[in-house]
C-alpha cells in the first residue's frame, strides 16, 4: 500500500506487523529538509545564523514576511502557485529545532530509500540530504534533477521524478 507521508512531499510503501500497524517498507523522499540552503542568504551566512540574529535584534517581532520567489524553474508554476507570505517566527524556531533533532539522530534506516533532489535547490541543501542518507541508509538510491527547483512534483522534471518513484516502489 502506498501512502503519502504527513506534512511532507514523501511517500512510503507499507506492510503489516502482527499488531496490524503499518510499517514503512520503503521511502521516497523529495527534496527533504536536513539543512536550509544558504543560496539566497545575504552575505552567504547560514539561515540559522540570520534567524538567531533577528531574534536578538528584533525580539518583539512575531511574524516575518517571505519576499522570496518560489523555487521553480518553470516560470508558470513560480508565478501562479500559492504560497504563504507571512510566517510566524515560531515556525522558524521549531523548524531549526526539528532539523537539529533529525541531524543528531544516529539511527540507521533499514528500508530502501529513494532520495530525489534538485541540484540547485534554493530552499533546502541537497548535499546535506545526500550526506544524511549516505550515513544512515543501508539501501539507497539518489537521483539528482539538474533542471528542477525545490518544487519537484510541479517543476520541469516532474515526469522524471514520478517515473523514478513508481519504478522504485
Amino acid at each position: 500500500r502506498i501512502r503519502p507521508a504527513k506534512k511532507s512531499l514523501s511517500l512510503y510503501r507499507t506492510g503489516r506487523t502482527r499488531e496490524k500497524k503499518p510499517v514503512p517498507l520503503s521511502l521516497v523522499l523529495l527534496a527533504p529538509l536536513f539543512e536550509v540552503s544558504s543560496q539566497r542568504s545575504p552575505l552567504n551566512l547560514p539561515p540559522k545564523i540570520w534567524f538567531s540574529l533577528a531574534r536578538i535584534c528584533l525580539p518583539f517581532v512575531t511574524v516575518v514576511e517571505n519576499t522570496l520567489p518560489l523555487d521553480a524553474l518553470d516560470q508558470k508554476i513560480a508565478e501562479s502557485h500559492p504560497r504563504d507570505i507571512f510566517i510566524p517566527t515560531r515556525i522558524y524556531k521549531e523548524l531549526f529545532k526539528l532539523i537539529d533533532s533529525i541531524n543528531s539522530t544516529p539511527q540507521t534506516l533499514e528500508q530502501p530509500i529513494l532520495l530525489i533532489v534538485a541540484s540547485n535547490d534554493q530552499v533546502v541543501n541537497p548535499n546535506a540530504a545526500k550526506e544524511w542518507i549516505k550515513k544512515r541508509a543501508t539501501q539507497s538510491k539518489i537521483i539528482e534533477l539538474p533542471r528542477s527547483g525545490h518544487l519537484i512534483p510541479l517543476d520541469t522534471q516532474w515526469i522524471n521524478a514520478t517515473r523514478e518513484a513508481i519504478h522504485f516502489i
